[in-house]
């Protein structure tokens, strides 16, 4: 959601084990607008959330399979969007690459696709944790001339959803090395488009030339925004004064910001969880999770997604027996209110979505609030 005072979603949801959006947790009495509304739901409880997925089966895809017996699949082969749930794929092209994890890149080339606000603090969490100081104001690095690694980079777009890190990595490896990783873990017909060039086509609605599809136009403004100094520094001037775009904008846009099916998104993720991509992927992944494993576990990777109205969650969990299993929820058209309370302090969001394969029981009950 794209608000006067904070963009407070865009990409994805953080790492982390409260996995609360960035900048959302205790946000939301103070907003402005449809956010300030409580929601009806109950979601610190997980029988609130079994009647929340009863009363809205419609908005719901989900494929959960534990690797053994348990197989649940509600409108599984329904395309939903993604958000930053897309980002695997640009991780398992890098991982496929042959480039060097070593290899340096400047900050100044990294945040060369950075456009400030709009990826709920993503990229200012990525610059703390590498020691980049960033000017208050601009949030760019102060010193553009500092260097990371490629694998840096790599891992800031999971662990923190860092959209300027997807999209560097998107322009030096090439939308066809896209496709090829995407295939390769059984999705045809990946969305590649650039998570910048979308926002740019969001928040300066004067720039769109009618008529002009919407991938291109992105694809335009995007190029003016590297390459044209004084329309980076409107667009990045219009985060901050304004006017941005309602909810129910935000809503439509990210109705066509690139999907797929829950089936496609957790059978790409078995993928990744059976070796069919370097281990580097899967040591991404699962990176926010390796401290904190069930018994019996010897891996759990994911990566969430976060828009306006969306809300995906997808991944895999590996057990030490040799099984493994994926899962993907993919949740669409929410209110406001049910938005900002899925993401709340207290959500039981992420327990919801994991339990989906570490628990039979719970699978179980899911279904049965999804089938009726």
């Amino acid at each position: 959601m794209l608000s006067r005072r904070r963009l407070l979603t865009t990409g994805a949801l953080a790492a982390g084990s409260a996995l609360l959006l960035p900048g959302l947790a205790n946000a939301t009495p103070g907003l402005p607008g449809p956010l300030a509304a409580p929601t009806t739901s109950d979601f610190s409880t997980r029988e609130g959330w079994l009647a929340w997925f009863a009363a809205h089966r419609d908005q719901v895809g989900v494929l959960a399979d534990n690797g053994a017996h348990a197989c649940l699949a509600h409108r599984a082969q329904v395309s939903q969007p993604l958000a930053s749930a897309v980002k695997p794929v640009h991780l398992a092209a890098y991982t496929l690459s042959g480039l060097a994890p070593d290899t340096k890149v400047t900050v100044g080339d990294w945040e060369r696709f950075y456009l400030p606000h709009t990826d709920g603090g993503a990229h200012e969490h990525a610059q703390r944790l590498l020691g980049i100081e960033a000017d208050p104001v601009t949030k760019l690095a102060k010193n553009p001339a500092q260097q990371v690694t490629l694998d840096q980079i790599a891992g800031t777009m999971i662990y923190f959803s860092d959209n300027a890190a997807t999209d560097y990595l998107r322009h030096r490896l090439g939308a066809a090395a896209l496709r090829r990783a995407a295939l390769r873990g059984g999705w045809a017909g990946v969305d590649t488009r650039s998570k910048l060039a979308d926002f740019l086509y969001l928040l300066l609605p004067e720039e769109v030339r009618p008529g002009v599809p919407r991938l291109r136009m992105g694809e335009q403004l995007e190029q003016r925004f590297l390459t044209d100094p004084a329309f980076r520094d409107r667009a990045r001037a219009r985060i901050v004064t304004g006017p941005l775009p309602s909810w129910e904008t935000q809503v439509a846009w990210a109705r066509d910001s690139g999907g797929a099916s829950a089936a496609t998104l957790a059978a790409f993720h078995r993928a990744a969880a059976t070796g069919r991509f370097p281990e580097a992927t899967r040591r991404h992944l699962e990176h926010t999770r390796s401290g904190s494993l069930p018994p019996g576990v010897a891996g759990i990777g994911w990566k969430g997604g976060s828009l306006a109205g969306v809300l995906v969650l997808a991944g895999y969990t590996r057990w030490n027996d040799g099984r493994a299993g994926s899962a993907a929820l993919l949740l669409q058209e929410l209110s406001a209110a049910d938005w900002a309370g899925m993401n709340a302090e207290g959500s039981l969001l992420f327990p919801v979505f994991e339990d989906l394969t570490l628990d039979p029981a719970w699978q179980g009950r899911v279904a049965r609030a999804l089938r009726g």
